[in-house]
Order: structure tokens, then sequence, then C-alpha cells
């Protein structure tokens, strides 16, 4: 008889449903947690877990910084040729810069990852969006304060301050951009 692999669970949308879906499947069906493999951010998981499992009922370990799994998975990771924990190569070795380029492009995803799962865009896009509203009125009314006192023996300071904070305008249209596309 061959040993069944376990199946891979993924967590969902951070902010969404799928964690407490996923603890309270397991609450209810403990034997489950030994045929099932589940990746997430822990911190969510730990976070879920707290009001789903009061009594502690569930313990998670983490495999990785972007996986968990439900204790009891031990023995299937010897064996059975699963791994829930990234590998990345940087060996570049005859194929020059563009051979570590895939690992490379994976880390900086892995990274993406762990900022997303810190911010909750979606959850809190509209506190953030307040956030750069008020940043952007903030610069304009530094524009305008700096170009009412600007020392006309010394222009050149004042519009180079002026050119700094224009920047910034540009950086926080940017940021209002992504918050709004994520």
């Amino acid at each position: 008889m061959t040993e069944r692999l376990p199946v891979a669970i993924t967590q969902g949308d951070p902010s969404g449903i799928g964690p407490e879906i996923v603890l309270k499947c397991f609450l209810a069906h403990p034997e489950l947690s030994h045929e099932a493999v589940v990746f997430g951010h822990l911190g969510v998981f730990e976070r879920v877990l707290r009001w789903v499992d009061p009594e502690g009922q569930l313990q998670l370990e983490a495999l990785s910084w972007d996986g968990v799994r439900l204790q009891g998975l031990a023995h299937l990771g010897e064996g059975a040729g699963v791994s829930a924990s990234t590998s990345t190569s940087t060996t570049t070795s005859s194929n020059g810069v563009a051979g570590g380029a895939a690992a490379y492009g994976a880390n900086i995803k892995a990274q993406v990852i762990k900022l997303q799962d810190t911010t909750l865009i979606s959850k809190y896009r509209a506190d953030y969006e307040n956030v750069v509203i008020n940043m952007d009125d903030l610069v304009n009314n530094l524009m305008l304060q700096t170009t009412l006192t600007i020392d006309q023996s010394k222009p050149e300071v004042g519009l180079e301050k002026l050119a700094k904070l224009n920047q910034a305008k540009a950086a926080l249209n940017s940021v209002m951009k992504f918050i709004d596309k994520t």
C-alpha cells in the first residue's frame, strides 16, 4: 500500500474568511490535520486562531515565513517527497546572471507577499486613501508657504524646496494609484 500524500490548502485572501474556514475545519475534524498542509502567513493564522480556538486545541508550526502547517505532519516530510519550504538557489553556473533570475524574482515576490500580508490593502483601502489625501493636502500647504516665504535674495533655495515638495506630490500620486489598483 502506498503512503498518501498530504493535501495542500492555501489561505486565500488574508483579510477574507479563508483562514477562519481552514482552522474551523481542523477543529471539527482534527484527524484531517495529519493529511493536509496549510500554506499562508503564520501571523494571519495566529490572529484568527486566538478567537476561533480560545481553548488552544490546535497548534500551528511554521515551515517557512509564508507557510504554516498544523502539527502532526512531521512524518510526511521524510520519505514522502513533500516539502513546504521554498528553495531559493542563487546559482548562476553556465547561464550567467540570467541563471539566478528566477530565484531572484521568487525572493522579490516573497517580499511582496509579506508586505501585502502586513498592509492588508483590501481591508484598509479607505483608511490608506485618507492618509494619502491628507498628506497631499499637507504638501500643498507647505508648497504655498514656501512660495510665499521665498527669500528674494536667494530664490534658488526656495525653488529647490518647491521642486522636492513637487516630487513628494508625484510620489503620493503613485501611492494612490497603487492603492486603487490593488
